[in-house]
């Protein structure tokens, strides 16, 4: 809604005013265009990968800034109106994982081939940034939980510390002037943005992943990612044409835990792996691997060497990353302490964090007491 509200030159009233001075959209992909102004709207759908494949969602104009689109030949831009007007707001659009995966999100900083754009290229009042490894709707005080469709956990990575901390620059940004923080995507140039079958997620043996395969050109029935494709709109409903976006999505460490963006503390000190996207179970998906909707999940590590060598699990387990609890609530407060001083925490999270991270290694390492050690 915050998009076409900008698309369509709300932000200019009948006086010829700025209406918001700044915004912050949340997870709306590449365009995250809503399905109106057209013959048989249905302004509240949502193009994903298992249904509503040919709604409006990912049609021009993906970025913000006013680009050529390669494939259609249309210069377009979500700004290209208040441009026109003088009434654009200073903007943080903020992704999570899951978009990347369902949303194609990499076409809002990159071109239709998957390039990089430049800084030049890139809207000067518009800042994007990338929480790593979340899921589209997060709970605060989330666990990690099973839900009914997916194979895994569900991921409980919460991004309310991050909008907390985006809302005082962003207003700091509105009301004094005072530069907010860079853009933290992940790109294709430092490789931290790849093809869904580039993913080097490890080879758990708890999932059912064997690897995504490489997208079909404009086929609608992809697996692991949300194609993007060049539609005719003249058609009802909209046909592909036979082109197709380059839809990138993070590349992944060696856990398998999210690369190049905002990585928060309990990314940066995990106790498993966290993804934006889920695993679909066989019998809900009928295909696998095929993505768990708007999911993500958590896989979390074995408590000791022992266990982790009984599961042939490839990640570390707890015992061989931290030492002992402090070891790990130190981890924390220390990944916690670099997102202050960056801007994308505010201190009282901080101490909310570490407190969590105390609590939960008390926990966890009563637990690692009673198991037998190698």
């Amino acid at each position: 809604m915050q998009r076409d509200f900008l698309r369509y030159g709300f932000n200019q009233d009948e006086a010829n005013r700025m209406v918001f001075d700044g915004m912050m959209p949340y997870a709306t992909g590449s365009g995250g265009n809503m399905w109106m102004n057209f013959r048989f709207a249905q302004p509240t759908v949502s193009a994903q990968q298992h249904s509503r494949r040919f709604s409006h969602e990912g049609e021009l104009p993906h970025t913000f800034e006013v680009t050529k689109d390669a494939p259609t030949g249309a210069a377009s831009g979500t700004l290209q109106s208040c441009l026109a007007s003088d009434t654009c707001p200073k903007l943080f659009n903020i992704e999570s994982a899951n978009e990347y995966w369902n949303k194609s999100s990499s076409l809002n900083h990159t071109d239709p081939e998957g390039r990089d754009l430049r800084s030049d290229e890139l809207a000067p009042n518009v800042r994007h940034y990338f929480i790593a490894s979340i899921q589209h709707n997060t709970v605060f005080d989330a666990t990690a939980r099973r839900a009914r469709a997916c194979q895994q956990l569900v991921n409980p990575l919460y991004n309310g510390p991050v909008f907390r901390a985006m809302s005082v620059a962003l207003d700091a940004w509105v009301r004094f002037g005072i530069r907010p923080p860079d853009s933290v995507v992940p790109q294709s140039r430092d490789a931290t943005l790849v093809p869904p079958e580039a993913v080097r997620f490890p080879a758990i043996p708890a999932t059912a992943y064997q690897g995504w395969p490489k997208l079909p050109a404009v086929e609608f029935n992809p697996q692991a990612a949300n194609l993007n494709v060049v539609l005719d709109f003249n058609k009802v409903p909209p046909q592909p044409t036979g082109s197709r976006y380059a839809t990138l999505v993070p590349q992944v460490d060696a856990d398998g835990n999210d690369l190049g963006g905002i990585r928060l503390p309990y990314l940066q000190a995990p106790l498993g792996t966290f993804t934006g996207w889920a695993l679909i179970k066989q019998e809900f998906g009928g295909a696998t691997p095929d993505i768990c909707g708007q999911l993500g999940q958590f896989i979390p590590f074995a408590n000791t060497k022992a266990e982790r060598l009984a599961a042939a699990d490839p990640r570390l387990s707890i015992e061989e990353r931290y030492a002992s609890q402090g070891e790990y609530v130190r981890a924390v407060k220390e990944a916690a302490g670099a997102l202050v001083r960056q801007r994308f925490l505010l201190v009282e999270d901080h101490d909310r964090m570490v407190e969590t991270a105390l609590q939960t290694g008390t926990d966890l390492w009563k637990t690692n007491a009673t198991s037998s050690r190698p």
